[in-house]
């Protein structure tokens, strides 16, 4: 049972997963003005009409920042079954002498041109890295097939 949002720093919960909700709880949320969820969480928490599912032996980590991203993918592939240090999509094209250190993931149709040099990267479908390019502790975001 939730009794409140206080965000106990000693605490060994977290807010966060998938939410279910009533139909009417949805429409208890205002349509025109900014609205936190947890505003309205804590009035339900207060009443006693609102409830948590906790789910042991899960991996959970805060990714709201790059930095927490990219810590994310290294504790994500450090854990990889097959132990690969980098996982690269079958569709990417990958350029004449590409330099792969550290860890990361290419993603679908990314295109890394000739003689880059790439370290503990995440880089996103449809992203292209020209060539002779330095990547180092970043996120490479694609094209999102919009003109």
């Amino acid at each position: 049972k939730i009794t409140s949002f206080s965000g106990a720093q000693n605490s060994t919960k977290a807010f966060t997963g998938v939410h279910v909700v009533d139909p009417h709880v949805i429409e208890m949320i205002p349509e025109t003005v900014f609205f936190h969820i947890i505003d309205l969480y804590s009035e339900l928490a207060a009443s006693g009409d609102i409830a948590a599912y906790p789910v042991d032996g899960c991996f959970w980590c805060d990714m709201g920042t790059p930095a927490d991203y990219l810590e994310l993918h290294k504790r994500l592939l450090a854990g990889h079954p097959q132990a690969k240090q980098w996982i690269i999509d079958t569709t990417a094209l990958i350029g004449k002498d590409v330099r792969f250190s550290g860890w990361g993931v290419v993603g679908k149709n990314v295109v890394i041109g000739a003689g880059a040099s790439l370290t503990n990267a995440v880089v996103w479908e449809n992203a292209v890295i020209a060539p002779e390019s330095v990547i180092a502790d970043a996120i490479v975001t694609g094209m999102d097939g919009h003109d």
